[in-house]
């Protein structure tokens, strides 16, 4: 019998948390650090998460947000220039 334990990844970055699940690797951020790359107030990214605008993973009683939710939740608020507004 394999022992599961053994396959565990130590952390490499003490703000992120990398698990392994097959193929995928998904970076992991607490509050602190999903906030700073929004970048919002650890408050304002409280309010998000609690209207859903924000994907989150939930394991046990602590919230993570993936960087593919970071990145997403980003580019959902990027905003067009105008065509032909002169702006550089």
């Amino acid at each position: 019998m394999q022992n599961i334990a053994s396959h565990s990844q130590p952390a490499t970055d003490a703000s992120s948390t990398a698990r392994t699940l097959g193929n995928i690797t998904p970076l992991l951020y607490g509050r602190r650090e999903a906030a700073r790359r929004i970048p919002v107030s650890v408050r304002t990214l409280d309010g998000f998460k609690s209207r859903r605008k924000i994907g989150f993973v939930k394991i046990g009683g602590k919230v993570l947000f993936r960087e593919s939710d970071i990145a997403a939740f980003i580019a959902r608020h990027v905003i067009a220039p105008r065509a032909g507004s002169g702006a550089i």
